[in-house]
C-alpha cells in the first residue's frame, strides 16, 4: 500500500490463511499437537504483525492474478488420488518458492552492506504519490488547481544514506529521470562511504533494486547500468532488478509514509519548506539523509541512442540483450 506502513497480502479468508499456514508448519515438521487454534493465531497476528492486512476486495490486478488462480487451484479438493495430490503438492511447493525467493534474496542482500561495507552494495529506489507532492500545501484550504505538482524519488543505499529527489515539475518521468536519481545518488554514497574512512569506489558485489513503469524502464536503462558496471563505476558483480509497480514498499513506501504524516497539517509553500520538511521528519533517522533537488538531468536516451549502443531494430542492447533482469557477472 504506497505511502503507509501496512502491507497487504491478496485476498483470501481468513480460515484459509490458517490452514495454509498449518500445512506450512506441519510440512516444516511441527507436531500439529504445538500447532495453536485459529483464535491463538489470530491473536499472535495481531499482536506481532499488526502492520499486515488481507486485502478486503476479492479483485486482484493483473500482477497478481495468475498467483491468485494459482492458489485458487491448489486449494482444491476435487481429486484425491496419490498422483495428484503428489502433483499439487509439488507446485505449491514452486508456488511458495517463486513468491517468496525475491524478497527472501532481497531481505537477505539489504544487511550485507551493514556487515561488510567494503564487500556489499544494496540500493534501492522508488517514487512517491504524486498528488501528496502539490504546492502551495494549506491545510484546511484548496485553490482548486495544482500550482506545482512535484515528484518525490526515495533512494537508499543500506547502511549507508537515504537520498531523496524533489523533482520539478518540467522534468519528464522517464528514463532520464531514473538514471539520474541512481549517479546523483551514487555521488552521496561515495562522500558517505570517504566519510566513514571506506573507499569511495562501490563495492564488489552491487544490487540494485527499483520500482517503476515502462517509461522510465527499458533498454536505455540497461545500457547506462551495463556501462556503470563495465567502467566498474557499479561492482565487478552487478545485479539489477526492476520490480513491478508496488513491489519495493517494505522499504521505500514505509519512507514515504513518515513524509506524508509529518507534513500533513503543515503548511508548505515553496520546494525549499519542503526540503526542510522532510529532513525534519528524519531528525532522527538512523542514517544520514539528503534532499536534492531536481530541474534537470542528461539525455541519456540521446546519449546512448546516438552511440549505437542499442540495436533499433529489436530495441535491445547490442552486447546483451535482457528485458527485465540484468546480471553482469565478474569477466
Amino acid at each position: 500500500m504506497p505511502n503507509t506502513n501496512f502491507r497487504e497480502l491478496d485476498f483470501i479468508e481468513e480460515k484459509d490463511l490458517y490452514a495454509e499456514c498449518k500445512s506450512d508448519l506441519l510440512e516444516s515438521g511441527a507436531h500439529e499437537s504445538n500447532i495453536g487454534s485459529i483464535k491463538l493465531w489470530k491473536q499472535v497476528w495481531k499482536a506481532h504483525c499488526g502492520d499486515v492486512k488481507i486485502r478486503k476486495h476479492r479483485r486482484v490486478d493483473g500482477k497478481d492474478r495468475k498467483r491468485a488462480f494459482l492458489r485458487y487451484l491448489l486449494r482444491r479438493k476435487v481429486t484425491r488420488n496419490k498422483a495428484d495430490r503428489d502433483l499439487l503438492r509439488h507446485l505449491r511447493g514452486i508456488y511458495r518458492d517463486t513468491c517468496r525467493r525475491e524478497r527472501t534474496y532481497y531481505w537477505e542482500a539489504n544487511i550485507q552492506p551493514s556487515k561488510y561495507p567494503r564487500k556489499y552494495t544494496c540500493y534501492i529506489s522508488d517514487g512517491a504519490t504524486q498528488a501528496d507532492y502539490c504546492l502551495p500545501k494549506m491545510p484546511g484550504f484548496s485553490l482548486g488547481r495544482n500550482v506545482l505538482p512535484l515528484k518525490l524519488v526515495g533512494n537508499i543505499f543500506h547502511g549507508h544514506c537515504l537520498v531523496f529527489h524533489i523533482v520539478l515539475p518540467h522534468v519528464k518521468d522517464d528514463a532520464n529521470l531514473n538514471m539520474h536519481c541512481l549517479d546523483t545518488s551514487l555521488e552521496v554514497l561515495e562522500t558517505v562511504r570517504e566519510g566513514k574512512g571506506l573507499p569511495p569506489y562501490c563495492t564488489p558485489q552491487f544490487r540494485g533494486q527499483w520500482d517503476g513503469v515502462s517509461t522510465n524502464w527499458g533498454s536505455v536503462s540497461f545500457a547506462h547500468i551495463e556501462r556503470l558496471h563495465n567502467e566498474r563505476i557499479l561492482g565487478s558483480t552487478t545485479d539489477v532488478r526492476r520490480n513491478k509497480v508496488g513491489s519495493t514498499h517494505e522499504d521505500v513506501d514505509g519512507l514515504f509514509a513518515i513524509i506524508k504524516a509529518y507534513v500533513k497539517n503543515k503548511e508548505i509553500m515553496t520546494p525549499q519548506e519542503l526540503k526542510t520538511a522532510i529532513l525534519e521528519a528524519f531528525r532522527t533517522y538512523k542514517l544520514p539523509v539528503f534532499v536534492l533537488f531536481v530541474d534537470a538531468t542528461f539525455d541519456y536516451k540521446a546519449h546512448y541512442e546516438g552511440e549505437g549502443h542499442i540495436d533499433k531494430k529489436t530495441r535491445r542492447l547490442r552486447l546483451f540483450a535482457h528485458d527485465r533482469w540484468l546480471s553482469l557477472p565478474h569477466f
